[in-house]
């Protein structure tokens, strides 16, 4: 499943966004605060997966580092880290948009590539 949907939050969320819905989640979910919950544990396990995948991405999302080509990226069909790629960019041109409206499209979200075609 995808992070950001585990987390709650949108692909664009900003860091402290992400920190933010995480420390939420972790205080509902925690076993400590739900010791009668069965389900407790394995949704805390998702949590923290979700967080520590988004985490990682961002952190080898540096410029110039690796996997932060968006073309080479959406070749590969790693659409999650090419939309993250693409996030970090500052020039929005037209090639932009396009780009971001053909991974929005192949996640699944029509009405959002729409946004950007």
């Amino acid at each position: 499943m995808d992070p950001y949907q585990i987390l709650g939050i949108a692909p664009g969320a900003s860091d402290e966004e992400v920190s933010a819905a995480y420390r939420r989640l972790a205080k509902r979910w925690h076993p400590d605060v739900n010791p009668d919950d069965p389900d407790a544990s394995r949704k805390m396990a998702a949590v923290n997966n979700a967080y520590e995948e988004i985490r990682n991405r961002r952190a080898n999302r540096a410029p110039g580092g690796p996997g932060t080509d968006p073309d080479e990226l959406i070749r590969e069909g790693r659409w999650e880290e090419a939309l993250d790629a693409l996030q970090t960019q500052t020039r929005r041109d037209a090639r932009w948009h396009f780009r971001m409206a053909v991974v929005f499209l192949r996640l699944g979200n029509p009405a959002v590539a729409r946004e950007y075609a």
